[in-house]
């Protein structure tokens, strides 16, 4: 059917945004934690690096004997490396800049960055 055809890859496609998105948020939920109280929540770090770096293997190459599955598609999220690299960036950035508020003014400064990034703006 042509109809399959033109939504076959459409699913793995969209899995991998939410998977690598779901990714970023968590991460972003340690970094507001760490910021808020470091010295209770220090040891969050190596799992934010973690979540960033595993960010990469969401952009694997699509390997597949059927060329049709993946409707032309190189990499599942390849649109999405720019704003991968910037949360990565901006997050790691935000290691060393310490407290600067109270938990929901920390929580509304860096969800309101992050989605600045994931638009494509800058921050």
């Amino acid at each position: 059917m042509p109809e399959d055809f033109q939504i076959r890859g459409l699913y793995p496609h969209r899995l991998t945004q939410f998977t690598a998105k779901g990714k970023i948020f968590a991460a972003t939920c340690r970094v507001i934690l760490l910021l808020y109280n470091y010295e209770k929540y220090n040891s969050y770090w190596p799992e934010v690096a973690y979540l960033l770096n595993d960010l990469h293997d969401a952009q694997t190459i699509i390997r597949s004997n059927n060329p049709d599955y993946s409707l032309g598609q190189n990499r599942y999220s390849g649109h999405l490396v720019q704003q991968f690299k910037g949360v990565k960036s901006y997050l790691e950035s935000q290691k060393n800049s310490g407290k600067s508020g109270s938990l929901e003014e920390i929580r509304n400064r860096i969800v309101t960055d992050i989605f600045k990034i994931l638009r494509g703006d800058k921050v």
